[in-house]
């Protein structure tokens, strides 16, 4: 089943909670019950945020009514808003009592999910794959859908018929099948060759989009239930956002151990403090989602490697330092020559920014025994 890319309409969500709101606090005589100014703001910026992350966002099976929850916390409304979390806490409360919000889910140091009013989503827009828009069923007027913008398709269709790896969910189904014939256990890698000889990745590369969600859901959705369709859907996601359909000569068993790598910075991420928190995976993984995706972790990923990489050469450096340092003062058994061809040794496994160091490095002792011959 194709999945289509969910369109709510923020000034009919803001007219059904101002309604919403309205009608409560008119049938409400207790005041303590009623929704004041306050708590309506409070309400106001919870949906703005929970449309800004779900519209355009987030892809549902057509004629589902079931849409996401949001994805919050206490303290980043609270500094929307201008006051503290315990005042969310109690505004929350009391939107949950008026009904507004249906259900909440808290998830630790993920913070919450909240589940709002079905009044309020009730008419949204899906955007199919072939670009065509169609509206939710039993939500009435038609004619607003000739007022919206022409959307243009999600994919190429060609481009998916040309790769051999873009069945996910036929592979979902036949994956018992797919085992049998990998190569080997710890990779599974094979490759094709065609008539010229260039490797292309088989089918049996999709077993390491189902490796990292196995360790996805485990490191940041520990406490959540996947069905199938939600499964299928997350994997789809994955496939095309992390490893970029398959498509290209690349090293992919190398690709799939940095996006593992990537995974673990995240939920280390998670676990500093208990307040950080990611979008649900629907969100999280979505190609079309350019904020806040796991997509945006490989800058963070590369950052982390050239830190690592200049640590590495500063020891490096230090270390051959100190025993240059040491032959200047007559210590040691090796003898110049000896020193310089071991290190030479050395450096010719080591990567090339630690042999450029060292060159520049080796290249300044010598002047500066230059130097001190001629003075």
């Amino acid at each position: 089943m194709d999945l289509a890319l969910l369109h709510l309409d923020f000034s009919t969500c803001f007219d059904r909670l101002r309604v919403f709101i309205d009608r409560h606090n008119e049938n409400t005589t207790e005041k303590s019950e009623q929704i004041p100014n306050a708590m309506r703001a409070t309400a106001e910026t919870m949906l703005r945020l929970y449309l800004k992350q779900v519209s355009g966002k987030v892809r549902i099976a057509p004629g589902s009514t079931d849409l996401p929850g949001f994805d919050t916390n206490n303290e980043a409304i609270a500094k929307l808003r201008g006051c503290t979390a315990r005042t969310i806490i109690n505004h929350r409360k009391r939107l949950v009592n008026a009904g507004l919000i249906t259900h909440e889910h808290i998830r630790l140091h993920k913070g919450i999910r909240i589940w709002f009013h079905p009044s309020l989503t009730a008419r949204y827009l899906l955007e199919m794959p072939s670009s065509t828009s169609q509206k939710n069923e039993g939500s009435g007027h038609p004619e607003e859908i000739a007022t919206m913008k022409n959307f243009q398709g999600l994919v190429h269709e060609h481009h998916e018929l040309k790769n051999k790896n873009s069945n996910v969910d036929k592979w979902i189904k036949n994956w018992e099948d797919e085992k049998k014939i990998m190569n080997t256990k710890e990779t599974g890698l094979g490759e094709e060759k065609t008539q010229k000889g260039n490797p292309h990745p088989s089918c049996s590369l999709l077993w390491m989009v189902e490796n990292f969600w196995l360790r996805a859901k485990k490191a940041l959705y520990p406490h959540e239930s996947f069905d199938a369709e939600r499964t299928r859907a997350i994997l789809n996601f994955i496939w095309e956002t992390v490893y970029l359909k398959f498509q290209g000569d690349r090293d992919w068993d190398k690709l799939h151990k940095i996006a593992i790598r990537r995974l673990g910075m995240v939920h280390r991420w998670l676990h500093r403090k208990p307040n950080r928190w990611v979008p649900i995976a629907e969100i999280y993984f979505d190609p079309l989602n350019k904020t806040n995706s796991f997509a945006n972790t490989w800058k963070w990923y590369l950052k982390a490697i050239t830190l690592q990489q200049k640590l590495s050469t500063q020891v490096t450096m230090k270390k051959y330092v100190i025993e240059w340092q040491s032959l200047d003062r007559g210590e040691g058994n090796q003898r110049p020559v000896q020193l310089l061809r071991r290190q030479q040794q050395q450096i010719e496994s080591q990567p090339e920014p630690i042999k450029t160091a060292y060159l520049k490095l080796l290249n300044e002792r010598i002047n500066h025994l230059d130097h001190g011959n001629t003075s």
